[in-house]
Order: C-alpha cells, then sequence, then structure tokens
C-alpha cells in the first residue's frame, strides 16, 4: 500500500468522505476520540480503502468514479485531476457507449474546460465528440482553448468514425442478406 499516499495524499478529507461515501466504502473500524490525531488516521484509512476499491478487477469501477465526478462539482474535479483516476477514466471507457465526456457536459458543464485543457481527456474523444462539445459547450470555454480545438479539429483524422462507415469486411459480416446490388 505504498501507493496509498501518492494517489489521494493531496485531496481534503471531505473529498474523500464523499468518493468513499459514493463507492460504499466504510471504515472498517471506529477510531473514536482516544487518538490525538484522529483526522490523521481517518484520511490514512480511507485513502487506504479507496485504493483497494480502485486497484480491485471489477468492470463497475470505471462507473463508481463516473458516478462520483456527477453528483459532487468538486469531488469530481479531484477525481479528474488524479493520475490514477484519470488512467481509469480512459482506458476503462466502455466502447460501445457515447464517451463519458459528453455526460459531464449535460450534468457538470463547469468540468469541462478544465477537461478540454487536459491533452489526454481531449485525445480521448473522437473528432465528431469533440465537435458536439465545442458546438454545445464553446461558451464554457476560454476563447484561446476554444481556437486551440477547433484548430486541432481542422487536422484530427477520426479513424473509428471512417472504421465504421468504409469498412467492407464488417459490413460483410453485418449485412447477413449479402452485398447491395
Amino acid at each position: 500500500m505504498s501507493r496509498v499516499p501518492i494517489l489521494f495524499s493531496n485531496l481534503p478529507n471531505e473529498i474523500l468522505e464523499i468518493i468513499c461515501s459514493s463507492l460504499n466504502v466504510k471504515e472498517e473500524r471506529n477510531l473514536g476520540l482516544l487518538f490525538q490525531n484522529v483526522e490523521h488516521l481517518r484520511k490514512k484509512n480511507m485513502m487506504t480503502q479507496l485504493t483497494q476499491v480502485l486497484n480491485s478487477s471489477e468492470a463497475a469501477m470505471f462507473h463508481h468514479l463516473l458516478r462520483c465526478i456527477i453528483e459532487n462539482e468538486k469531488t469530481g474535479l479531484a477525481i479528474l485531476q488524479n493520475e490514477h483516476c484519470k488512467n481509469i477514466l480512459i482506458t476503462q471507457k466502455p466502447k460501445s457507449l457515447p464517451h463519458w465526456i459528453l455526460s459531464i457536459g449535460e450534468c457538470q458543464p463547469h468540468l469541462l474546460e478544465f477537461i478540454m485543457e487536459d491533452e489526454d481527456y481531449r485525445n480521448s474523444l473522437t473528432k465528431v465528440e469533440t465537435d458536439y462539445l465545442i458546438t454545445n459547450y464553446e461558451k464554457l470555454l476560454s476563447p484561446g482553448l476554444s481556437a486551440k480545438i477547433n484548430e486541432e479539429l481542422t487536422h484530427k483524422k477520426d479513424f473509428h468514425f471512417e472504421e465504421v462507415l468504409f469498412d467492407e469486411d464488417e459490413e460483410k459480416e453485418i449485412n447477413p442478406f449479402g452485398p447491395l446490388p
């Protein structure tokens, strides 16, 4: 558990409590009022338990983090800034659903500027998804960031979109009636 301080030591106790509560992480022991440094011990205990949840191999981990982001803007920003959580959000996202950042635009629009400033989050979006966010939420972004993203859009090739439209082998598998005349 040597990674615990690195992952969550920068988060305030109230954020840790909200995250733990949302993930149904309960304190394993009652620390009581006997200790002089109860707050420090509670934080260490919460960080340890939260790290255990995040290190689990459960597929629901992504959904728990997303739920925490959607429920509370302050918690959401703390999660988005954490490198370990960021890795989970980018690598564990369901491929068959629209990108989770689109739902953040609806539920926590004030987090979009931070998300769009981060190159890793921005690059996880397809061209179509990025265009949608710029079209619908441009007023929430700084003019400089909007210009930068629009410039990137002109050079971004959306491979996923093209594969879906132009993959003839995939079309044969999908179309059980044979090739179109």
